[in-house]
């Protein structure tokens, strides 16, 4: 399901263009018909019994203020979010400069070093600001990722609407258990895992690793294997040291090296 051009959502964001879809969801451009200014748009369609659970609705409903405080150049500056009448699920942040790291990774060539030093860097410094304020992002993956096209730019993680405030503790316990039918044991009623910093970094670490060994490093099982080729061709210090964070990121706690690959230049 995804929406129309001209559709208008949360009666104020006029959608303009998709920019992705991915696993139901969209992530759209639209204008802020309030500011006339343009945003990123996550919408998710009305959902099943695990996104319309109580718990789930409430913190969703109370991310607003946290996400509004958060400032870094390395994440998206949060607009608005909110749910429509049908159930619909939306979240917008200002529009980044650039372009979606999902389109450029479907046409570069692999290998492309400095583009995974910068995605590293900036993004382990956006993750550093999101873990430290008790948030995680939930969703880091290329369709959430603009890449900047000028040198001096920031790569920019859009927030989303799989957002954790993990602060919120008081929904967890009830959110294990839906209040629905009796479907409500189903697989497809369940809510999904909890996000945690770690997930977000791994994560993180496999757009990196993308980008050095093409599109298919991000469904690969086993990135051990990725790593040890990244080592076999390693001919510079600079990339020695990008191995030995993203070996950190995949084989030990990942949020202790966050700060290392925050420094890489």
């Amino acid at each position: 399901m995804q929406l129309s051009v001209g559709a208008l959502v949360g009666g104020r964001f006029l959608v303009t263009a998709l920019l992705a879809s991915e696993g139901g969801t969209g992530l759209y451009r639209a204008s802020d018909e309030k500011t006339r200014q343009p945003v990123v748009l996550r919408w998710i369609p009305p959902a099943p019994a695990a996104r319309t659970a109580p718990a789930f609705l409430r913190r969703f409903d109370r991310l607003g203020p946290r996400l509004e405080k958060l400032k870094h150049r390395s994440l998206g500056s949060y607009v608005a979010h909110g749910r429509d009448a049908d159930g619909s699920l939306y979240l917008a942040s200002v529009l980044p400069d650039g372009e979606l790291a999902s389109t450029l990774l479907s046409k570069q060539p692999e290998w492309d070093l400095a583009g995974a030093m910068r995605i590293l860097r900036d993004g382990s410094a956006g993750l550093s600001q999101l873990h430290s304020r008790g948030l995680v992002h939930g969703a880091v993956d290329p369709a959430n990722l603009f890449v900047p096209r000028e040198p001096g730019g920031a790569c920019t993680l859009v927030l989303d609407v799989a957002c954790v405030d993990l602060t919120d503790l008081a929904f967890v316990g009830e959110e294990q258990t839906l209040d629905g039918g009796p479907d409500s044991g189903s697989a497809l009623n369940q809510p999904p895992p909890l996000p945690t910093p770690a997930t977000d970094i791994v994560a993180l670490g496999k757009i990196v690793l993308a980008w050095l060994f093409g599109e298919a490093a991000l469904h690969d099982a086993r990135p051990d294997r990725l790593l040890q080729k990244s080592t076999q061709t390693a001919k510079s210090d600079e990339l020695q040291l990008l191995h030995s964070v993203l070996a950190a990121v995949f084989t030990s706690d990942a949020s202790s090296r966050l700060a290392d690959a925050a420094e890489l230049r």
